[in-house]
């Protein structure tokens, strides 16, 4: 299987940057600070999947009257995910916690960044109980996200893939016919 590198990743995500509105940055009430690597896998592990199933609430929201639709028709109606996890690093300040990038479109353009955020604050807040720590932006045209997004995967090689590293695969999603 071939390493991807933090130019592949970038590479990727630019190639889909047309459909990207919004970027989102969401903390968890993990700190990795003094962990071991075993302890931080497990906050990987964790976040990941609140992710995702605060992502599938996300989708029920933006998709109010057609949620079924929106499982069903997912490469029409299922939100764009770029996604990334940072701060799985033990050597990081005590004041640090592990906290998600995530790259968003395919949202029906009848929702301001405002209902935006508030669905996705619902989904992490309260369905998976994460911090309440979270920054959603509207993407410009200009806006350089992915710099940012994979500023730890360019960092270290092995950080862009490994079982601590910043790309979350799983929850990254390119729907191939979008509807908005």
């Amino acid at each position: 299987m071939r390493a991807y590198t933090a130019s592949d990743i970038l590479s990727f995500f630019e190639q889909h940057r047309p459909l990207a509105t919004h970027y989102i940055v969401a903390h968890t009430r993990f700190r990795p600070s003094n962990c071991s690597a075993a302890q931080i896998a497990r906050f990987a592990q964790q976040t990941s999947a609140d992710l995702h199933h605060a992502l599938n609430h996300f989708t029920d929201l933006v998709n109010p009257g057609h949620e079924r639709r929106a499982r069903k028709k997912q490469h029409q109606f299922r939100p764009l995910t770029l996604s990334t996890i940072e701060f799985l690093n033990p050597n990081v300040l005590q004041s640090g916690t592990v906290h998600v990038n995530v790259c968003l479109g395919n949202i029906s353009k009848e929702f301001a960044t405002a209902d935006i955020e508030r669905f996705f604050r619902h989904c992490w807040v309260n369905e998976v109980k994460q911090a309440d720590k979270i920054n959603v932006q509207e993407l410009s045209i200009g806006h350089t996200v992915f710099d940012y997004v994979l500023k730890e995967a360019k960092s270290s090689s092995a950080k862009a893939m490994d079982c601590l590293g910043t790309w979350d695969v799983d929850n990254t999603f390119v729907p191939n016919d979008p509807a908005f």
